[in-house]
Order: structure tokens, then sequence, then C-alpha cells
């Protein structure tokens, strides 16, 4: 059907007048309001303001799109998930006008309480304007905390998240707290004190001596190799503590999932009672009571987190990375060490594990973009803004300290103990009682030399050691980085390396056993040995790496070229692989070994002719308790060797005398050598 041109031209001249109409109708509306109430319009902002409730003749008569009512329905059936840091809300950062935080508003670092589930902190001060980091407590939405969810200053607990731990340095505060602003107490003093921080990984403890005080630096890759370390620290110097009381002490901060805090618990807790089951006289008492009565001790104040005991002498603070926020795991390195120098006053040595690294730093740099774009982003939608020089400086943010200076000021607050007095005061003071001045301590004549001995007991034969009154606490931090693969490169790894004294390279084996120390990281880290039995010792075992590796790199090369493999030669690299993984792993029996154990263990091995093509970890068990079960029925002889080795500890100093007594230790295995099978 067509229609005639007149009706179209009607139709179009008709709605064109009645828009006009509308409009007119519109302003004339706007007009006597305007006239009735002067003060409806904002005149800065130039924006209408209803003042009555009569405002049906602002409204828009315009007929509805019928498109953008169904699009509208769309987005409010199917929400779209949108970038906080593109919203007016975001969950960490907040800007705070000046007059909304005028009586708060004092510094970078300053915490201020929002509101029961919330903590604030200063990140940023700008002219009218300041950046606030937000911390929740971890709790659904709609929940509100009571008294018995948040920590009380008198609550016992050594687990904490960032939001609780900073809670609770919150209500022990005396006055404003202030998380950047604490100081570390430095010493200085002419003598300092060597003393070894015990690791269960045996070329670490008998080449790269890790000394409390020091800056050490870890790094492995994604699997178990560094939580064993871990717990091997955790485990060997909190046993310390049953010998001498208050000597160490761990603060743990880490950016772990639950599970794998629960799961390094559990380890250490199984490792605990692996050990005490063998350790200590019984003196009137089965084994089991004696594990009881020494796993108390350690758990005495009944710590539990996740239903897994805790010890006593650590202190726990996790950041979970689906739980708490990027604000949170920024602070929380800093925050583990506000408390530092009350702990140094209690105990001897505190040692301070930041572990995984790697997540902290990869969180912090994109908590640094988040903040970057919600700041940017923030001052667009300003509308008071003027593009000038000035207000393009005000778009730029960032965080207090970068992951660096983070980094700087963890390993800052490590040191080594100090004399606290020239030793020419205390030469009078009784320095031959030195063996019965320590507590549990035995003097030299009446030491009784058994296999269950502590390591600790060789600390008395030192002749430097002075009683604890008259020494400092020392500060060692540990520092655990990923592996990088590859070519790639990791800026803040190198960093602090560059700031370390030691360092720990952990290696991936693909034969299910422990991640092995890199050797090459280890014999090339020249250090002066007192001792000259360690001394022969590495160069030994130098000799039977380098052929090992030889022999390796020979047998596979004759593989590729199709060259037949002399028979001698497998069973040459046979043998000293044998050797060289169980060096590089070590079991729960020989975690408290004393210096001469662990040379005799050392002599026994490199002597030993291995037979077996395949190497496991129950191999290499096996063969531990085999020479455990060996050194036991043979004690009477050891024995006299162990206390010729501590009465002549000094002239150990001398490599004459210590070939010498290492001739003596080979004549003894050598006679009362008794054949025991290694294959399981």
């Amino acid at each position: 059907m067509k229609v005639p041109i007149s009706d179209i031209r009607r139709v179009n001249i008709a709605s064109f007048l009645s828009f006009i109409l509308k409009r007119c109708r519109g302003n004339v509306g706007v007009a006597i309001a305007s006239k009735a109430n002067p003060w409806c319009h904002d005149i800065k902002r130039r924006r209408h303001f209803v003042t009555s409730s009569g405002g049906n003749q602002f409204e828009k008569r315009e007929e509805k799109n019928l498109f953008e009512e169904e699009l509208k329905n769309v987005y409010k059936q199917f929400t779209i998930q949108r970038n906080n840091n593109n919203e007016s809300k975001c969950e960490e950062i907040l800007i705070v006008c000046d007059d909304e935080l005028s009586e708060n508003k004092k510094c970078i670092g300053d915490v201020v309480r929002m509101d029961d589930n919330t903590y604030g902190v200063v990140l940023q001060l700008n002219k009218n304007n300041t950046i606030i980091g937000k911390i929740r407590g971890n709790m659904d939405q709609g929940e509100k905390y009571n008294n018995g969810n948040i920590a009380h200053v008198g609550e016992e607990k050594n687990v904490y998240s960032p939001f609780e731990y900073l809670n609770y340095l919150y209500l022990l505060r005396k006055e404003k707290l202030n998380i950047f602003s604490h100081k570390s107490e430095e010493m200085y003093d002419k003598k300092v004190i060597k003393k070894q921080l015990y690791i269960n990984h045996l070329l670490i403890d008998m080449f790269s001596k890790i000394n409390y005080g020091q800056k050490v630096c870890v790094i492995g890759n994604k699997d178990e190799g560094k939580k064993n370390l871990l717990t091997s620290i955790l485990c060997e110097n909190l046993l310390v503590n049953l010998v001498k009381n208050k000597e160490n002490f761990f603060i743990l901060c880490s950016y772990i999932h639950n599970s794998e805090i629960v799961n390094i618990l559990e380890n250490l807790h199984e490792q605990f009672r692996n050990i005490l089951i063998c350790s200590g006289e019984k003196i009137g008492h089965s084994e089991e009571e004696k594990e009881k009565y020494e796993m108390d001790k350690l758990y005495s104040k009944k710590y539990t987190y996740e239903n897994v005991q805790i010890p006593n002498d650590l202190l726990l603070i996790n950041s979970t990375p689906q739980m708490d926020s990027k604000v949170a795991t920024y602070i929380s390195p800093i925050l583990s060490l506000h408390k530092l120098n009350d702990y140094k006053q209690i105990y001897k040595n505190v040692i301070l594990i930041l572990y995984n690294v790697t997540n902290y730093s990869e969180t912090v740099w994109q908590l640094q973009r988040e903040m970057s774009s919600f700041v940017k982003n923030y001052y667009h939608k300003n509308e008071e803004i003027i593009w000038t020089n000035e207000a393009k400086y005000t778009l730029l943010s960032a965080l207090p300290f970068s992951v660096y200076t983070v980094i700087s000021k963890y390993l800052s607050f490590a040191a080594y103990p100090h004399f606290a007095q020239d030793c020419d005061v205390h030469s009078k003071q009784g320095k031959h009682q030195l063996c019965v001045t320590h507590t549990d301590e035995r003097d030299n004549s009446r030491c009784s030399y058994g296999f269950t001995t502590w390591k600790f007991s060789d600390l008395p034969y030192v002749q430097e050691q002075l009683r604890r009154e008259y020494t400092t606490s020392s500060v060692t931090s540990f520092l655990f980085f990923d592996h990088v693969k590859g070519q790639e490169k990791c800026p803040i790894q190198s960093y602090a390396l560059s700031l370390s004294e030691n360092c720990i390279y952990l290696m991936k084996n693909n034969l299910g056993i422990h991640s092995e120390v890199n050797i090459k990281h280890v014999i090339n880290n020249e250090i002066v040995e007192e001792n000259k039995i360690w001394e022969c010792t590495k160069n030994e075992i130098k000799k039977v790496i380098h052929k090992r590796n030889s022999l390796q790199a020979l047998i596979e090369n004759k593989k590729i070229m199709n060259i037949y493999i002399d028979h001698w030669e497998m069973e040459d690299f046979i043998h000293y692989n044998n050797i060289y993984y169980i060096l590089m792993n070590t079991n729960f029996e020989t975690l408290y070994f004393n210096t001469f154990q662990r040379i005799v263990f050392l002599r026994n091995l490199l002597t030993f002719n291995f037979t077996n093509d395949i190497i496991t970890q129950k191999h290499i068990n096996y063969y531990h308790m085999q020479f455990i079960s060996y050194y036991m029925d043979n004690m009477k002889y050891f024995s006299f060797l162990e206390a010729e080795f501590f009465k002549k500890f000094q002239l150990l100093n001398q490599m004459e005398y210590a070939l010498l007594f290492l001739r003596k230790i080979d004549a003894v295995l050598k006679h009362i050598k008794s054949p025991f099978t290694y294959v399981s």
C-alpha cells in the first residue's frame, strides 16, 4: 500500500511541532522554578537539584527506548564483574579528603581504626586528600566480630594473620601506632661471637657454616625441598631450648595457603617425635614417657592452629593469598619486626624467616599497579581537577616502601652476638669454670660420651665461650626464594643476594629424594675451618664429587655415541653416586649427631663399597639405620676416641694432629667393621 507524500509531510511537521512545544514547556518550568527558589542551582558545579517534593514537572517526557529498557533488564539479571580500580569504592585502597580525616591525619604509616573489622594504614599524603590502605579481618560479609573473635592483649596466641597481629599491636599501644617507625637497637663492640646455627643438611653444616647473626638466602624449586629445610632449621634450633632455656626464638612471616602451613607444622611435630624417641638417657622411664615429657616441654603452652600443635618459641604471621588483602601482605614483614627488641631481651638468639619472598614481591608489585590505576581514575572522575603541571604531579602514587626497601629493612635487623665487655674484665670470674656455668651442662671430666649426646654439647669446648650474661643477643634472617627457570631474571632475588652473607641453593632431582644441595656453590665457598679434620674431609668429598661427575659425563657420552661402557666404569659410577646421594640427604636419626659422630659417619661412608645401582630415599634411610646399629654395637670402642677428640679439641686446629686422629679412626673402623648390607 502506497502512502501519499502529503501525508508523510503532515506527520513529520506535526511531530516536529510537538517536539518544540515539549522543549519550550520544559524550559518554562525550569525558569519558574529558578525564580521561586534561586538556591536550587549550584553555581559552581552547574548541576540542578530538586528542592521540593513537586519535582514531577522536571521529569523527562521523552518516549521510552525499548532497546535500552531490555538492555537494563539484562544487566540487572547478569551483572558484570568490574575492576575495583575503576570504581569509586575499592577493597584495597581508600582516598579520604582532609576534612574527613582531620583528626587522624598525621604521617605516613599511621594506623587508623576504621571499624571493628577494618584497619587503615596511611600510604600517601597529598595536598587535599590522604591515600589509605585497608586491612580487613577474615570473615564473611555481614558477620560482625564479637569480643571472642578479636585477639585481646591477654590472650595466649602465637599464630596470627596480618589483621590479627595489627589488632594485637594496636591494643598494646601506649601512644599512636606507626608501622614504619620502629628502630633497631644496634651494638658495636670489639669482639664478635661466631656460633653456628644448626641445619639438617650435612654439606651445609660442614662446608658453608651458617652462623647466628648472618643474612641467609635460600633458593629452591617449588617442591618439598624448601619446606624440609625450613622444618629442619626450626626443629634443630628449638631442640637446643631443651638443653638451654630461652636460647632460640623464631619469627616466621609467610605468604602461603593455610594447608601448607598445617603441613609444615605437622612435619615439624613428627620430626620432634622421631628424634626424641631415640634421644636422651632413660633413667627409670620408658621411651613413651621420655618422649611425652620432652614433647610437653616443647609444646607446654598448648598453642594450636587448625588442630595442629605449635611449639612455644615460635611466632607465626601468615598472610593467606585468598583471605588477606594485598595491603595486609605488604605490611606483614614490617609488622613482624615490631616486638623484635622485646624478644631479644628474653631470648639469646632470634631467627627471622621470610618465607616465599618471590610470591610476596609479585603481590606488592601488583598492589603498586592497582594503587596507581585507582588514584589516576579517581582524579579523572573528579570534576574539579584542573589540568596543570601541579595536577599531573598529583596523579603520581607510590607505596611508602618498595619491595627492595622492605627487604633491606628486614635484613638490616640481623646482628651478630657480641661480648658485652672486654675479655679482661671476666678473666678473674672463673674462666676455667666454663663448662659448669651453663645450664644443664657438665664439666669435661664428668661428661658421658654416648650416642645420644646433643650436638649442642660441642659448644662448651669452644675456648672463647663466656657466660650468658656477658653476651648480647643475635638476630639471624632467612629469605626463601623460588628458583627462577631458564634465562629469566628475578630482580628482588639478585638484590637480596647482594645483601646476604650466605646462600643455600637447592636442586630438584627425579629419584624420589629430597632436594639436594648444589655442590658447585658449596665447594666454591672457601671458609677457613678452625678444625683441620673438616678440611681433610672436605678435600676427600671434593674428589668423590669430581670423580662421580666425570664418570657420569663419560657414560652419557658413550651412550650417545653407542660406545661400549666398561664394567669398571659403571661400577665406579655406582659407588660414587651412592656416596653422593647419601651426602646430600639425611634423615631424622642423624639429626642429633654431634661433631665426633659426624666424623665417624663420614669416614665410614667414604670407605664403604657400594654396589647397588638403584638408590632411593628408602635405601638411604636403611643405610643410616644400619650405621646407627653398628655404632651402638661398638660404643665401647668409639667412646674412647670421642673422649680423646674433645680433650684435644684445640690441638686439632693443627694439620699434623688432625691427620693423626683420622688415622686412629680409620684403624678402629678397619678392625671392628662388620659387613652390613646396604640394599634393603
